[in-house]
C-alpha cells in the first residue's frame, strides 16, 4: 500500500513537473511579448529620468528630436480608440521645456474618424498652450486631407503657413525662422533621438 502510494506520488511530481515546464514556457513566450511592447526611450544624457513607453493594440508613432524639433509620426489610424493615447503621449512632450517646435508628420495616417480630428485639435492647442510652434506635414490620404480642410483649427494652420508637404519642408523652415542650421543629414541618427 504505501508502495502504491509513492508512485502516484511520483507521478503527481511528474504532472506537476511537465505543468510547471508548460508554465514556464508561457511567461517566457508572454515575457517575450511584453518586452517587445515595452521599451525604454533613449535619452542623450543618463542624468534625464526615463519613464517606459507602453503600447497596447495601437501602433506607437515614431518621434525624431532635433534639438529643439520634436516630429511625430502617426501611422494607421487616428480614432476614438487610440486618439487617448496620442494626446496623453503629446501632454507629455508639451512639458518638456527645451521643445520650441513640434512637426506632426501626416504621410503614413490612412483614416482619421471625427474623434481622431477633435483629438488632433487637442494635441495642436495643448502644445500652442506651452508656447510650442507647432507644424503639420505630409498628408498623403484625400480623405484624411478632406477630413482636415474642414476643421478651423487646420484651415488656421494653412493660413499661417504651418503645412507642409513633407516633413523635411517642414524642418526647413523650422531652420530658415530659427535662424539655425540643421546637422546636414536630417536623418544622420547619431543627431535624432528616436522612440519607438
Amino acid at each position: 500500500m504505501n508502495k502504491g502510494k509513492k508512485a502516484i506520488s511520483r507521478l503527481d511530481l511528474k504532472a506537476v513537473d511537465e505543468m510547471e515546464t508548460k508554465k514556464g514556457k508561457k511567461k517566457a513566450q508572454l515575457k517575450q511579448r511584453s518586452s517587445s511592447k515595452l521599451r525604454l526611450p533613449t535619452t542623450n544624457s543618463p542624468s534625464e529620468s526615463t519613464t517606459p513607453t507602453l503600447s497596447t493594440s495601437i501602433s506607437v508613432p515614431e518621434t525624431e528630436e532635433l534639438g529643439d524639433t520634436l516630429v511625430y509620426r502617426i501611422t494607421g489610424q487616428l480614432t476614438y480608440v487610440n486618439s487617448i493615447a496620442h494626446v496623453h503621449r503629446i501632454k507629455g512632450f508639451s512639458k518638456q521645456r527645451h521643445l520650441k517646435n513640434v512637426i506632426f508628420s501626416l504621410r503614413y495616417l490612412w483614416y482619421a474618424d471625427l474623434d481622431g480630428m477633435d483629438a488632433l485639435q487637442e494635441m495642436v492647442e495643448t502644445l500652442e498652450n506651452h508656447n510650442i510652434r507647432v507644424l503639420l506635414a505630409g498628408v498623403m490620404n484625400e480623405g484624411v486631407q478632406r477630413t482636415l480642410e474642414k476643421h478651423p483649427f487646420y484651415q488656421s494652420k494653412q493660413a499661417a503657413g504651418f503645412v507642409f508637404t513633407t516633413y523635411l519642408d517642414a524642418l526647413n523652415s523650422v531652420a530658415q525662422n530659427d535662424s539655425t542650421t540643421l546637422p546636414n543629414s536630417t536623418l544622420d541618427r547619431e543627431e535624432i533621438v528616436v522612440v519607438e
